[in-house]
């Protein structure tokens, strides 16, 4: 996908709309998502800072906490992980949604502890999103990535979030989550704006 053009026909778009209109923050979403996936933090934060300048009348509730969360992920991209834990310590609205939203808000967070070296931290609240998605598959649907997703920081989990690369269940997983087209693959535009296989590739550093 061309990234670059995308943002900049996302642009053009909102030289159509009404500034506080939803098309308006449809197209400053698709261009923010360019920014991201093509990691140009420095735009993205734009982007992102324009979006919450926003009144909560105009972007609603449910948006404007979504816009907390990009900026959290956009923060963590640009390895400013205390900010971006700072943000998403507020009470958000998205968290209500049980599956997609409030998910990925969790796995963001383990992400972050991992990163902070806050070990206990990330424990515990690696048991809670696998009790918490434990319930919901009772009740609604969990993608099978999130599922897997868990399933590699609990693996992760037995050497102190340390990644081993002699780990075989591990490697495996891994492997998994960055196929393409299957049940378990990434996907653009999804609440998981930061990839979490890249993430575990490129951060824990491979023995």
């Amino acid at each position: 996908m061309d990234y670059e053009a995308a943002a900049i026909d996302a642009k053009k778009a909102q030289e159509y709309y009404i500034e506080n209109s939803f098309d308006y923050f449809i197209s400053k979403e698709q261009e923010l998502y360019a920014y991201i996936y093509s990691s140009k933090e420095a735009q993205a934060l734009k982007c992102i800072d324009k979006l919450i300048e926003h009144s909560l009348i105009d972007t609603g509730e449910f948006r404007k906490s979504k816009y907390v969360y990009y900026k959290s992920c956009v923060l963590f991209t640009s390895k400013k992980y205390k900010e971006a834990l700072s943000l998403l310590k507020m009470s958000l609205e998205i968290e209500k949604d049980k599956t997609r939203w409030n998910i990925s808000l969790r796995i963001l967070n383990i992400m972050l502890y991992i990163e902070l070296n806050k070990i206990d931290e990330a424990g515990r609240s690696l048991e809670s999103l696998r009790k918490h998605i434990e319930r919901q598959v009772k009740e609604d649907e969990v993608k099978p990535r999130d599922i897997l997703i868990v399933k590699t920081l609990r693996e992760l989990e037995k050497s102190n979030f340390e990644f081993d690369s002699k780990n075989v269940t591990l490697i495996k997983m891994l492997k998994e989550l960055s196929e393409k087209d299957t049940a378990v693959s990434w996907e653009h535009f999804s609440t998981e704006l930061i990839p979490f296989h890249k993430w575990l590739e490129g951060s824990l550093h491979l023995k």
